[in-house]
């Protein structure tokens, strides 16, 4: 799993995010297992990985905000 690999699920998983929040948040959990069991594998660039899935939290604050 890249940083690239974490982005491309987030725009994935865009579509969900106001139309079906239950699987947004569904995915989004997903990916942060994901993310975290690279980490633990030993990832060569944990940060960059978790800072990549650290924008889905973006993505759900401009959701809500724009509710």
């Amino acid at each position: 799993m890249t940083p690239d690999d974490v982005r491309q699920r987030i725009v994935m998983m865009q579509p969900f995010g106001q139309s079906d929040p239950e699987r947004w948040h569904s995915d989004r959990d997903q990916l942060h297992r994901d993310v975290l069991t690279s980490i633990r594998d030993g990832h060569p660039a944990p940060a960059a990985l978790a800072d990549a899935a650290l924008d889905t939290e973006q993505h759900e604050r401009a959701w809500e905000a724009s509710a």
